[in-house]
């Protein structure tokens, strides 16, 4: 079952009644919807393969959503989230350099230490190759704020967007091993070197 609302002139929040509701894709883009989309989640929503909450006025905590395992097509862009990367798909904090002027940043990152990881408050995102089937992700133009650096992305992701958010740290050496058909990360806070890889 499919639910598609998109390119229409919808305003106000949504109803909870759509977090009940079954389908394998859900389109609510392009309209000017507000407030908490986040019920909308869920790792119960086995069916859900599709979501577009794009270009609305979405505002909520990106944290504590709990994307469904077989999501492939994820596109939240030019909303107001923020927060971190969603907790499930996060691996284990290293570095509290978050808060750190960006040219401090990267300079502290080239220079620290390869011992006595510190606990940071905002852990950086893991797909990882066996946790989700994510092929498109469009993140875009919200005010999300995670660690790019050690990223695990599946295999099969084919388009990137986390450009316009506050995404620190440098571009993640496997990048130039991946399928890519489309990354954007610009306007974030990145330093270091471009990876090589045979595919970039």
């Amino acid at each position: 079952m499919e639910l598609s609302l998109g390119q229409n002139r919808l305003s106000g929040p949504i109803p909870r009644s759509f977090g009940e509701a079954i389908v394998n894709l859900l389109d609510l883009s392009r309209n000017r919807l507000t407030g908490d989309a986040s019920f909308l989640f869920g790792s119960n929503k086995t069916a859900l393969e599709t979501i577009y909450l794009n270009h609305n006025h979405f505002k909520f905590d990106f944290s504590n959503v709990d994307l469904p395992m077989g999501i492939r097509d994820l596109n939240i862009q030019h909303n107001e989230l923020y927060g971190s990367l969603p907790k499930r798909l996060a691996q284990p904090p290293l570095w509290n350099d978050s808060d750190l002027p960006p040219a401090q940043a990267c300079q502290a990152r080239q220079h620290r230490p390869q011992q006595v990881p510190l606990w940071r408050p905002f852990a950086p995102l893991q797909f990882g190759k066996n946790k989700t089937m994510l092929e498109l992700t469009k993140l875009d133009h919200n005010n999300l704020k995670f660690d790019f650096s050690n990223l695990d992305l599946p295999m099969g992701i084919s388009t990137l967007d986390i450009s316009h958010n506050e995404t620190y740290g440098s571009l993640p050496k496997l990048l130039g091993q991946l399928p890519l058909q489309s990354i954007n990360v610009s306007y974030n806070n990145l330093c270091g070197m471009i990876p090589t890889g045979r595919r970039l």
